[in-house]
């Protein structure tokens, strides 16, 4: 089964999982890293989803990562997760060199 985890779980996370999962995706296969404990208990009750507070533990054996994270908040997102290869650090590189993510 391909694994998808989102890193924010606010609320266009819950609207692509709750359309996800009404067209057929399993709950099992479904992560979401939020810093929000509310937001984890809400989502994890709603939806039955895997949840966590460390967006690495989350994205680990992941197929797909969906950044669903405000725009402020991209870079420091991007580099947490492409500093321990999870996700290519090419990706963060090229987000900066369109300007989707302000350089250091």
């Amino acid at each position: 089964m391909n694994r998808i985890a989102f890193i924010g779980g606010g609320n266009m996370a819950t609207a692509l999982i709750a359309g996800m999962i009404r067209h057929g995706a399993q709950p099992g296969g479904i992560a979401v890293a939020e810093p929000r404990a509310e937001a984890l208990h809400e989502l994890s009750r709603e939806y039955g989803v895997a949840t966590y507070t460390d967006n690495l533990d989350a994205a680990e054996g992941a197929s797909i990562l969906v950044l669903a994270v405000e725009p402020q908040m991209l870079a420091e997102v991007c580099r947490g997760l492409g500093a321990h290869e999870v996700i290519d650090y090419r990706f963060v590189q090229r987000l900066e060199a369109e300007g989707f993510v302000p350089q250091p």
